[in-house]
């Protein structure tokens, strides 16, 4: 058995342990229902969230990728200068 057969084999039980839902989405999507339901900090923060750039589907659980999501885009409005602009690319 080969390293990446071990690694994938360890992945998937880690996935199977946890209950996670692990698939491929679209980052972008994801990304803007984030920033959606963030409209109170940034209107409280007086700062916008530019989105640029593309991103494939990424294998991951949905929750816990918007929970990231929203956790840096968190830190990184609180920690803008009102005004300014957060660029997700």
């Amino acid at each position: 058995m080969d390293a990446a057969t071990i690694i994938e084999a360890e992945s998937r039980e880690l996935i199977r342990r946890r209950g996670l839902d692990v698939h491929a989405d679209q980052l972008e999507p994801l990304i803007r229902e984030v920033v959606a339901g963030m409209e109170g900090l940034l209107r409280e923060r007086s700062v916008a969230v530019g989105i640029t750039g593309t991103a494939g589907p990424v294998h991951a659980d949905r929750g816990h990728l918007a929970r990231a999501a929203r956790n840096v885009l968190t830190n990184a409005i609180q920690h803008a200068p009102p005004g300014s602009e957060v660029s997700v690319m």
